[in-house]
């Protein structure tokens, strides 16, 4: 005949099997792989690690639930917003900004895949960020060029993002 457990050698058992499943990679949680996140909840880890330079919180948009625009940059001449965004976060990612951004890629090519094409919606030319040697777009990935670019902005741009953290990992 079996014993029905307890309560807590039930939660016992379950929590072992859990560190267990984790330290011999059976499992991995969410939390521990940004990479396994979801658009919405990728952007709730950012919020913990990004703040707002004008309203401290990020400012973003999700459009059909499948494109992430980031507002970064705000250039002093002229007024205008310069965002960061991913299309096709859950099929097949890519990042673009403004061909304008292009000079501060200029000597990376180690680091970025930079190509220029045109947003089939405005018809003006977007650059479009890929990672290196045919590796998979990634989460990271996101949060490295993003950090790129807030490191490198233009002294003329206001960078509308900081890290909370400035030793954040992911």
């Amino acid at each position: 005949m079996n014993k029905i457990k307890s309560f807590k050698e039930f939660i016992g058992e379950s929590l072992w099997s859990d560190l267990q499943n984790k330290s011999m990679g059976k499992s991995v949680r969410k939390e521990d792989n940004i990479d396994l996140l979801d658009l919405n909840e990728f952007c709730n880890y950012l919020r913990t690690i990004y703040k707002g330079m004008f309203i401290n919180d990020i400012i973003y948009t999700i459009e059909d639930d499948n494109e992430l625009i980031i507002s970064l940059f705000r250039s002093e001449k002229t007024g205008v917003y310069y965002d960061l965004q991913v299309c096709d976060f859950d099929y097949d990612p890519y990042i673009y900004v403004s061909t304008k951004l292009k000079p501060l890629f200029d000597g990376f090519d180690d680091e970025f895949d930079i190509w220029e094409d045109v947003d089939d919606d405005t018809d003006e030319y977007i650059l479009i960020i890929k990672p290196v040697n045919n590796e998979e777009y990634s989460n990271k990935f996101f949060i490295k060029v993003l950090d790129f670019l807030i490191e490198h902005a233009p002294p003329e741009f206001d960078v509308s993002l900081e890290k909370k953290n400035k030793k954040g990992n992911h």
